[in-house]
């Protein structure tokens, strides 16, 4: 299912503990209060959220950067908030941009088992 392109992301509660955050394909979006704030909500809400990279061939890199701070305050939460699916070049942008806490994995369910 594609995203309207002014979407970045969609969020799927999964139960009352886990959250899916499904990236856009193309995720070159201005970053703005409101993104921040529903990602900053579901770090409070949820126990574990996964954000689904597996459609996204492209995003941002201050994207990323949010995303690895995300982690971070999710980490110091003792939440679990990790990426799955991303693909090879987002992976090489982590490694570039030194994302170092947000944590890549193959698939959503390797999410839950953090």
């Amino acid at each position: 299912m594609e995203l309207s392109g002014n979407v970045p992301f969609t969020v799927k509660p999964v139960d009352d503990r886990r959250v899916v955050v499904r990236f856009a394909r193309f995720c070159d979006h201005p970053r703005r209060a409101g993104h921040e704030k529903a990602l900053n909500d579901l770090v409070e809400r949820y126990d574990a959220i996964a954000l689904d990279l597996s459609e996204t061939e492209n995003i941002g890199s201050d994207w990323l950067r949010w995303l690895n701070l995300l982690a971070i305050r999710a980490d110091k939460a003792g939440k679990t908030l990790a990426a799955a699916g991303a693909r090879e070049d987002v992976r090489e942008m982590t490694d570039f941009l030194s994302i170092d806490v947000l944590k890549l994995v193959d698939r959503v369910e390797e999410v839950w088992a953090s």
